[in-house]
């Protein structure tokens, strides 16, 4: 199962997270699931991917129909007809743009681990200082 893994596609890691971060949720909604996705049961995150990977898919379908639309509409002013590379040049454009959402974040995973991270250090820095409250006399 994807959920439990990582899957690797033109060198970008995707992961659930970078899933949540690309479908298209609001912020609130992609904030909440990205703090709960650690304390899901593997079918809500197996359910939750293929939600991500549907909207992704819709989302994909609707800016793909609207790109057709342009260029029909840029045909019939120029004249100039639509071919079949026009359609796979327009496919590819919206690979790239998704690929390059899911780099984005993958990259925002990794600063946000770092983030926390960093904190867990503070938190514990503050917790065991190593310079003792009792001074010597």
């Amino acid at each position: 199962m994807f959920s439990e893994a990582r899957l690797r596609y033109n060198d970008i890691m995707i992961t659930l997270n970078s899933l949540i971060n690309c479908a298209p949720f609001s912020e609130k909604v992609k904030k909440d699931l990205l703090e709960k996705v650690t304390s899901m049961s593997a079918d809500q995150k197996f359910r939750l991917e293929q939600l991500c990977w549907g909207g992704i898919s819709k989302m994909h379908e609707i800016e793909m129909r609207h790109m057709v639309e342009e260029a029909f509409n840029n045909m019939s002013k120029t004249g100039k007809p639509l071919t079949p590379n026009d359609l796979a040049e327009m496919e590819a454009r919206l690979i790239y743009k998704f690929a390059q959402d899911l780099k984005s974040a993958e990259s925002q995973d990794q600063i946000e681990e770092v983030r926390d991270k960093i904190k867990s250090l503070q938190v514990k820095k503050k917790g065991s200082s190593p310079v003792s409250k009792n001074k010597p006399q």
